[in-house]
């Protein structure tokens, strides 16, 4: 049964994943480090899909770093409203966070936590600076932010 809702959530991620990569490389034409500046959402599911498949414990925490903040927080940085444009990217947020919770609970289930916590500390030494990556780009390139649904007054702070 573990591996079955494991199942489901990697395919919706994986659905919501390729929607987002269409929306933000073919239609709006963004460039891979444009992309990678306004979402690191695909990126990290593609990454807990990889250890889900593999079985890996270690990769899975990794990405439940990269989840848990953009899926996570996302729920609460974003707009809601019964607008397509809004629910789509906080429908993916919520998968993502389901996403982290099966991940917890596999670890603990299969008593795999060390592995977890070591994925999961390699995942923030890698999360750190690519965070400050994006900060720093939207900085310096405000009008990507719209792509988000960001209003065209909203400048992230140094």
């Amino acid at each position: 049964m573990q591996r079955k809702i494991g199942l489901v959530l990697v395919v919706l991620n994986l659905i919501m994943a390729l929607m987002a990569t269409n929306y933000f490389l073919r239609i709006q034409k963004l460039s891979i480090i444009q992309w990678l500046a306004v979402n690191t959402c695909t990126p990290s599911i593609i990454i807990f899909v990889i250890g889900y498949f593999l079985k890996n414990m270690w990769l899975m925490g990794f990405s439940a770093v990269f989840l848990l903040f953009y899926g996570g927080c996302g729920l609460i940085v974003f707009r809601w409203s019964l607008n397509l444009q809004d629910l789509f990217p906080q429908t993916g947020h919520i998968f993502m966070t389901c996403a982290v919770i099966y991940i917890v609970y596999v670890a603990i289930v299969k008593h795999e936590i060390k592995k977890f916590f070591i994925g999961a500390l390699i995942g923030l030494l890698v999360f750190i600076p690519l965070f400050y990556f994006q900060h720093r780009y939207q900085i310096e390139n405000p009008e990507l932010l719209k792509l988000l649904g960001f209003k065209d007054n909203y400048k992230p702070t140094e």
